[in-house]
């Protein structure tokens, strides 16, 4: 009975202390790093429109960053009248990112980037707008939020990008 019981115990403690998050660094796309999700992550909140999530590899963010700064002129300036820019690459360089790994309904492998703007000076901001930034995936309403922070879904398998 005490062997079972350390078992299960065994495998609560490395299930409770799964890393959920990893740093990611690229200089091309953006200064900073940035946090990824894990699968181990429960992101109840968007289980509807997806099956399930995916501990997206670097090279699958780096496939979703080049996507979205190719694709962004074309799948959101154009249809979404959202963030009007010329310049992605450029407009979007100081913001902080977050990536989810989600398969969608037909089984496509998605991109979920977060977008955060932190208003300078930033250092001070930080974590005063995106408290715990770093571990829960950043949620927020109002005026604040609106203004800076923007969630765009990156399909990998179509090549296409969406304001979610």
């Amino acid at each position: 009975m005490y062997k079972l019981l350390s078992i299960a115990f065994f495998f609560l403690f490395i299930q409770a202390n799964a890393q959920t998050t990893y740093k990611y660094y690229n200089p091309k796309h953006f200064k900073g790093y940035s946090i990824v999700f894990t699968k181990e992550y429960k992101a109840n909140f968007l289980l509807r429109e997806f099956k399930e999530q995916f501990t997206p590899a670097k090279k699958e963010i780096d496939s979703a960053e080049a996507i979205f700064m190719r694709r962004y002129d074309v799948d959101i300036n154009k249809k979404e009248a959202y963030i009007s820019t010329n310049n992605p690459v450029k407009f979007f360089k100081y913001y902080l990112r977050q990536y989810m790994g989600l398969i969608n309904l037909n089984d496509e492998k998605v991109i979920l980037i977060k977008m955060l703007n932190v208003p300078k000076p930033r250092r001070k901001t930080i974590e005063e707008h995106y408290e715990n930034w770093e571990s829960k995936y950043v949620l927020g309403t109002g005026d604040f939020y609106e203004r800076n922070t923007v969630p765009f879904l990156v399909n990998l398998t179509t090549g296409e990008i969406s304001v979610f």
